[in-house]
């Protein structure tokens, strides 16, 4: 594409992404394998459609033979691919790098021709969305805001919707969630006229999450079923099977027991012997038993979220999920038996997240991981270092527009200051581990976190 396109090759390039923006993925896939003399543009084109199809590793394999192109813009598609693929996989700092790679070759070239337009908004998209999955709110905004201007001037309305989404993302995260639901039903609208049921899944999934932190579970449970519904109907083995976990945890915290048990029986035999997605269904499990009443069946779900954390297929958002049921199940044990040990358990287990959240950039979850730290801190009376981490978060929620977790952190500071002459008399007469802990409400933010860290 660095040298004059032909008429052909621009209308050939229309029909492919006509196709893709239905989320008619075989038939791309068919449509390129059926030519004699394939150009590295439709390979392109063909492993996006694999990786729509959840076909990762066949996906892979074109990108890497296409990273041999002498064509800077054949690269910053394949690196756009190949960050989305490492995505899907878990790998978040490799697939952080490659969206980076791919914008950083953006910054030589001069989109004139529309396909280059058309491959700069895309590749704008991609880097904005990872930028949001991991919390660099204002980096991901002006992405995809440039990402929405271009898509305008060409014509585009399947990329400024699929952009718009992604905005409606930023706004979830930063809990504007009326101003998230408004663009994502904008962007609905969109991918229902063109019948793009892959698009439509997506969103409507994106719209339960944001109704399941409103606290409205039951239009959250309606949206994730339409959801799975649909991506049956595509197909993607992988998306289908990480739909249940969050369906499976909605109908639990809705007190719809027996038909959370049925999905799990529905996600084991999507599942069968495929051991990429054998973790997802251990993890529902494990959420299952954690929610019965015996000290048996929560016992077995402690075991089964340590088999999750050692599992090689576990994906860093299950992880984190997985560390604060942890805490959740841990905190219990330690307020019934008042062990030491156990308190040390939980602080490992923040202190995991807190590590992990810094070093990926996931800002959100590393703000939340940062107040909770801040109260294993106040426990163990280190109050200046308690009052630096919630300095941090403060900062954190500034930076990146998420006011609301910022007002949170700046809430928890000021408890502390007004509450000093109470930790100092419990510190003079020796109070208990115990009795400190459950002064921080350290049980109620944990069960908060998870359900805030979940619904995203």
């Amino acid at each position: 594409m660095e040298k004059s396109d032909s008429f052909e090759d621009v209308n050939r390039f229309k029909e492919l992404h006509s196709l893709l923006d239905r989320g008619e993925f075989t038939e791309v896939i068919s449509s390129i394998d059926s030519r004699s003399a394939t150009q590295e543009q439709d390979l392109v084109l063909k492993a996006f459609a694999l990786l729509q199809k959840g076909h990762f590793d066949a996906s892979e394999k074109l990108c890497e033979r296409l990273l041999t192109s002498d064509s800077r813009w054949i690269k910053t598609q394949v690196y756009r691919t190949l960050s989305a693929i490492k995505w899907n996989n878990g790998l978040v700092s490799e697939g952080v790098e490659l969206a980076e790679k791919s914008l950083d070759l953006l910054a030589d070239l001069q989109p004139r021709s529309y396909q280059e337009k058309k491959i700069t908004a895309s590749v704008l998209h991609n880097y904005g969305t990872v930028k949001v999955e991991i919390g660099e709110l204002i980096s991901a905004e002006k992405q995809l805001t440039r990402s929405i201007a271009i898509s305008k001037e060409i014509g585009d309305e399947v990329r400024k919707a699929t952009s718009a989404v992604n905005l409606a993302n930023i706004y979830h995260k930063q809990g504007k969630l009326y101003e998230a639901l408004t663009l994502s039903h904008e962007g609905l609208s969109t991918f229902e006229r063109s019948n793009n049921e892959a698009a439509t899944a997506w969103i409507v999934g994106n719209i339960g999450l944001i109704h399941a932190q409103r606290g409205e579970d039951k239009i959250a449970i309606d949206c994730i079923m339409k959801c799975l519904e649909l991506e049956k109907k595509v197909g993607n083995p992988m998306r289908i099977a990480e739909t249940y976990p969050d369906l499976i945890r909605i109908l639990l915290r809705s007190n719809r027991i027996d038909e959370a048990k049925e999905k799990l029986t529905e996600l084991r035999i999507i599942v069968g012997n495929d051991k990429k997605l054998h973790h997802l269904v251990q993890f529902s499990q494990a959420m299952i038993l954690k929610n019965e009443n015996r000290m048996v069946d929560k016992a077995e779900a402690i075991k089964l979220f340590e088999w999750y954390l050692k599992s090689d297929y576990k994906t860093q958002e299950f992880e984190i999920q997985t560390r604060f049921h942890l805490c959740d199940l841990l905190y219990d044990e330690f307020i019934m038996y008042s062990n030491p040990e156990v308190h040390a358990e939980i602080r490992e287990h923040i202190d995991i997240v807190y590590e992990d959240t810094q070093a990926n950039f996931m800002i959100p979850d590393l703000i939340k991981t940062l107040i909770l730290k801040s109260k294993i801190l106040l426990a163990e009376y280190k109050f200046e270092e308690a009052d630096k981490i919630l300095e941090q978060a403060i900062m954190l929620g500034e930076e990146n527009g998420i006011d609301y977790l910022r007002k949170q952190a700046v809430l928890e500071q000021e408890l502390i200051h007004d509450s000093m002459g109470e930790w100092e008399t419990m510190l003079e007469r020796g109070s208990s581990l115990r009795e400190r802990a459950e002064k921080t409400n350290l049980k109620k933010y944990i069960s908060e976190v998870l359900r805030l860290i979940s619904d995203y």
